[in-house]
C-alpha cells in the first residue's frame, strides 16, 4: 500500500526549505482548554496552522523555532517571543535537575502496595471516621490496616462493638479509591475517593446505610480556599471558608516538620517560602503561586512511609494587560517512599499540555528510583 503524505505534511516539507525572511508570521494562541495552537505564515501567504494535539505540531514548532533563530525579527508578537525564548532554551526547573543524572524505566521496580496503604492510613482513618459519624456511629480503630495489594481489613470498635470492615482499594497516578463494607451491618458501605489536580484537590465520601450521604470536600490551592458540601437526599450543608496557611513552626506537631524536611529532600526543592496548610488528616499541602509561576505539592504520611504529589507550572502572558497566560512548562510528579530499602520511586506523569522536548525525550512518564538522602 502507497502513503501518500497529507496537505499538512507537505507544507511542513516546504517549510523545511524556505528562507526565514519570507516567514511573515509566526503566532501562538491558545484553544478552549488552554490547549496552544501555533500558526506559521510563508511564501505568498500560505499558512499552516495546528494545535498541540495534531499530529505535526512538533515539526511545526522546530520550524518556528529555526526560523526565530534566523531572524529574531520575523513577525511575531511579545507572547510569541517569549514563547519562543522558552522553548529555544528547553531549560528545567532546578527541582527537575537532579534526574538527569539517572536511568528512568517505563517500567516499575518497586511495587510494594502496603506502602501506599500504610501512607495513606491517617487519611482512609479520617475519612471513615466522618463516614461513622454522619450515621450517629462512634468508630475506634484498633491497630493498623492489615492485607497486601488491594485488598485490606481494619479491625475496629463501632459503638462498643468489635468489627472487621474489608478495604478494597484501586488507585492511579494522581488519585485513589477506597471501599470499606460492613459499617453497621454487612449491606452498609462507604467510598472514600481523592482526586488531585493542578489547582487542588478533591475527596468525596459516600456512605451507603438505610439512607446514602454524600460528602465532598473541595480544596482550591489557586484560590486558597476550603469547601463542605453535604448531600442527604438533597443539599442540606453548604459550607465554603478560607484557607490560612500555617506560620509558625513551632506550632507545628513534630511529624509535620519531618514530612516537610522528606518533602524537600523527595521534591528537590526549598519550602522556606511556601504556604504550607496543615490537612485535617494530618497531611500537608504546600504551594508557592506567583503570576507566572504555580508549584504545588500535597503529601500524605505515616511514620516514615509517604506519597506527595507536585504539580509544577510555568506561564507566559497570553497577551499585554490580558489575565489570560500559556503554559509553557508543566510536570506531574508522583513520589512514593519505601523506608525499607531507604528508596524514593518517582514517576514523572505526562500532563497533556505544552512542556519542553527535552522533557519529553529524558523524563516524561518515566520511573526513576533512588536512594533517600
Amino acid at each position: 500500500m502507497t502513503e501518500y503524505m497529507t496537505d499538512t505534511e507537505l507544507k511542513l516539507a516546504g517549510l523545511g526549505n524556505e528562507s526565514p525572511m519570507n516567514i511573515s508570521l509566526i503566532k501562538y494562541y491558545t484553544l478552549p482548554g488552554d490547549i496552544p495552537g501555533l500558526m506559521m505564515i510563508y511564501g505568498k501567504n500560505v499558512p499552516v496552522n495546528l494545535c498541540a494535539l495534531d499530529k505535526g505540531f512538533d515539526a511545526l514548532e522546530e520550524t518556528a523555532l529555526a526560523a526565530f533563530a534566523a531572524n529574531p525579527g520575523a513577525a511575531a508578537d511579545d507572547t510569541t517571543k517569549n514563547i519562543l525564548l522558552s522553548r529555544r532554551e528547553s531549560k528545567l526547573p532546578s527541582c527537575l535537575e537532579p534526574f538527569e543524572k539517572y536511568e528512568g524505566s517505563f517500567l516499575q521496580k518497586l511495587t510494594f502496595e502496603k506502602n501506599f496503604i500504610n501512607a495513606c492510613q491517617p487519611f482512609i482513618y479520617y475519612f471513615l471516621n466522618e463516614a461513622f459519624e454522619g450515621i450517629g456511629a462512634k468508630p475506634e480503630f484498633l491497630g493498623n490496616i492489615c492485607g497486601y495489594r488491594s485488598k485490606y481489613i481494619i479491625n475496629c470498635r463501632v459503638n462498643g462493638q468489635e468489627k472487621i470492615l474489608p478495604l478494597a482499594v484501586s488507585r492511579d497516578d494522581l488519585g485513589a479509591v477506597f471501599e470499606a463494607g460492613n459499617l453497621l451491618s454487612l449491606r452498609h458501605s462507604v467510598r472514600i475517593a481523592l482526586g488531585c489536580g493542578r489547582v487542588g484537590f478533591y475527596v468525596s465520601v459516600k456512605s451507603r446505610t438505610e439512607r446514602e450521604i454524600l460528602r465532598e470536600y473541595a480544596y482550591n490551592i489557586e484560590k486558597k480556599t476550603s469547601r463542605l458540601r453535604i448531600y442527604d437526599g438533597g443539599l442540606v450543608y453548604d459550607k465554603k471558608q478560607e484557607m490560612l496557611p500555617e506560620k509558625s513552626l513551632e506550632t507545628r506537631p513534630a511529624d509535620i516538620k519531618e514530612i516537610i524536611n522528606i518533602t524537600e529532600k523527595t521534591c528537590c526543592i526549598d519550602t522556606e517560602n511556601y504556604d504550607k496548610y496543615l490537612l485535617p488528616w494530618g497531611g500537608v499541602c504546600m504551594v508557592k503561586s506567583e503570576e507566572l509561576l504555580h508549584n504545588f505539592i500535597i503529601a500524605e504520611f505515616k511514620e516514615k512511609y509517604a506519597v506527595i504529589r507536585h504539580f509544577y507550572r510555568e506561564y507566559v502572558p497570553f497577551a499585554e494587560g490580558s489575565e489570560n497566560k500559556i503554559t509553557v512548562f508543566s510536570f506531574n510528579a508522583v513520589h512514593e517512599i519505601f523506608p525499607e530499602k531507604n528508596t524514593v520511586q518517582t514517576k514523572l506523569i505526562p500532563t497533556g499540555e505544552f512542556t519542553s522536548g527535552r522533557f519529553k525525550e529524558r523524563l516524561s512518564g518515566r520511573y526513576f528510583t533512588r536512594e533517600l538522602q
